[in-house]
């Protein structure tokens, strides 16, 4: 037998353990999104410094044809 103080305390333990899990998950979800934004955003960069190299190249092969 729990007095009520000590049930109030074990279901307000056991909410702040459940409370705490849920923000870890949803931190660790977070992680992973920006982790994969930062993904896309690296290769991103290394498409546009592809194409800024091709049009680089394209514009002085023009101007070297005159």
């Amino acid at each position: 037998q729990m007095s009520d103080k000590e049930l109030q305390q074990r279901v307000q333990r056991l909410n702040m353990e459940d409370n705490y899990t849920r923000m870890m998950m949803h931190r660790e979800h977070l992680k992973q999104g920006e982790d994969y934004v930062n993904k896309m955003l690296d290769v991103s960069a290394v498409a546009v410094r592809g194409a800024t190299t091709a049009l680089t190249i394209a514009l002085l092969v023009k101007q070297l044809k005159g």
